[in-house]
Formats: structure tokens, C-alpha cells, sequence
């Protein structure tokens, strides 16, 4: 009885085991970025971005960039959800869209509100690094009743963490 006991166990637990996680707990992304629309400039810069996988498809992302131009800079700081889509092994392209804010400079400062959502590809190069092609994203910066429509292309590296 014990030994059926046990087998049943484990039969029950097998789907769990194959299902075991094959995405990362959490990616940390770090590149270039640079940043062209309404505000007629040129803007390059950086851009960082954590992401915590709830599960295969899904994650909540922190979105941070700098930008910068003859004396004026924009850093953005966005929060929101992540969507991957995760079938191919090496190529997962995604899309995201993530509210926050802005703060602008060149002398004084201001803040506003940031949109900035689109997607991109990450290629992975192992269970612990990827390389993220492109990031392409449409940026919406409100601040003292203006909008301003922007688009922004990053490139980087992922770090994955956690994955199996």
C-alpha cells in the first residue's frame, strides 16, 4: 500500500516537474537608447529596466532612461506590465506598456507624465544572458498641458536570473 501510496505520488507530481520553470524569475536589461519625435532633437542615451516574472508570459517591469542633447535632458521613470511570448527557445519578442514620469532639464526642471509602451526581441544567448535586438517603443510625455509624441529605440544586454 505504501509503495502505491509513493508511485501515486509521484505520478501526480510529474506534470509539476516537467513544468518546471523555463523562464527566468527576473531580468535586469541594460543598453543604449536613443530618443527622436516631437521635442526636435537627437537624443541618445541610456536605458535600464528590471522585469519580475509571475509566470511564462507575464511580468511587471521598472523602466528607467536617460536622454541627452546640448545641455537639456529627459529621464523617464515607468512601471507596468510585460507581455513574452516565450514558444521558440532562443527568440522571445515582447510587448510592454508603462505609465509613470518625466523630468526634464536645462536650467530648471520639471516633471510630468510618461507612456512609453511597445516591444521588441530578445535573443538568448544562454540560460543567463540575451541579447535584446531591438527595443522599440512609442513615448508620450504630458507635462504643463502639452503632449509630446516620441519614438525610442533601445539595444542592450539581458541578464536573466533564475532561470532553469
Amino acid at each position: 500500500m505504501r509503495k502505491m501510496l509513493l508511485m501515486c505520488g509521484i505520478v501526480l507530481c510529474l506534470p509539476l516537474l516537467a513544468a518546471a520553470q523555463d523562464y527566468p524569475k527576473a531580468e535586469v536589461f541594460t543598453g543604449y537608447s536613443y530618443l527622436r519625435g516631437n521635442l526636435d532633437a537627437n537624443f541618445n542615451g541610456w536605458n535600464v529596466s528590471a522585469t519580475g516574472n509571475v509566470n511564462k508570459w507575464f511580468g511587471l517591469t521598472g523602466d528607467f532612461a536617460g536622454h541627452y542633447v546640448e545641455g537639456f535632458k529627459l529621464h523617464t521613470f515607468t512601471f507596468g506590465p510585460k507581455f513574452t511570448y516565450r514558444g521558440n527557445t532562443r527568440l522571445n519578442p515582447y510587448f510592454q506598456s508603462l505609465f509613470g514620469g518625466a523630468h526634464f532639464g536645462n536650467g530648471g526642471s520639471n516633471t510630468g507624465f510618461a507612456w512609453v509602451t511597445g516591444g521588441g526581441i530578445d535573443v538568448k544567448v544562454n540560460k543567463n544572458v540575451a541579447i535584446r535586438v531591438i527595443d522599440v517603443s512609442y513615448v508620450l510625455l504630458h507635462d504643463n498641458g502639452a503632449n509630446s509624441s516620441n519614438g525610442r529605440l533601445s539595444t542592450g544586454v539581458v541578464w536573466r536570473f533564475g532561470d532553469k
